[in-house]
């Protein structure tokens, strides 16, 4: 179920920054892709989790170097295929041209899609974490489908499709000497 809401606000999202957001045809575009979506998530639960039921097992001290570094690749690895789901629905690609592609969309970009993860799946987890369970699932619910939105979005932006949101420095710099320019002529 995770994966087919997944692919939904994916679709949709796509559908609105392409002027067509109709709910209709992003729940019809979804249902051929859902095996890959599926699959995506069942990959990338096993990536995350078989690491660390491994680490539990092991409880000696010596061993907290091994751990440490296994985590840290386990995360890279993770964060590396945030975008996996987005080149699934918009692309049209299966699972081994849709890791390819995340994999080249996270080059360069990979300390925001970190935080981006961090805030969105585990940020999440953990404020729901001591609530009641009658209060975390349907929160956990809202802001499950709010995190796809935002790697949905962050996806969009990567492509080209959406404009990124903040200017870079150097646009900043280019407009500012711009209006002195156009200011010191008058």
């Amino acid at each position: 179920m995770d994966a087919l809401v997944d692919g939904f606000v994916i679709a949709l999202l796509y559908g609105a920054a392409r002027g067509r957001p109709s709910p209709g045809e992003a729940a019809s575009g979804i249902v051929p892709r859902l095996p890959s979506l599926v699959g995506a998530r069942v990959i990338v639960a096993t990536i995350f989790v078989v690491p660390s039921l491994s680490i539990l097992g092991v409880h000696s001290t010596l061993w907290w170097w091994p751990t440490f570094v296994l985590q840290l690749y386990v995360l890279y690895v993770v964060v590396r295929l945030a975008l996996w789901r987005e080149a699934i629905v918009v692309e049209a690609a299966g699972l081994a041209r849709a890791a390819r592609r995340s994999w080249e969309l996270a080059r360069g970009n990979w300390w925001r899609l970190a935080f981006l993860v961090a805030i969105t799946w585990w940020g999440a987890a953990m404020l729901l974490g001591p609530l009641p369970v009658y209060v975390s699932v349907p929160a956990g619910a809202l802001l499950q489908v709010l995190g796809e939105a935002v790697m949905a979005s962050a996806y969009l932006q990567r492509v080209g499709i959406l404009p990124r949101r903040r200017p870079r420095l150097a646009h900043l710099a280019a407009a500012h000497a711009a209006e002195r320019s156009g200011v010191e002529g008058l």
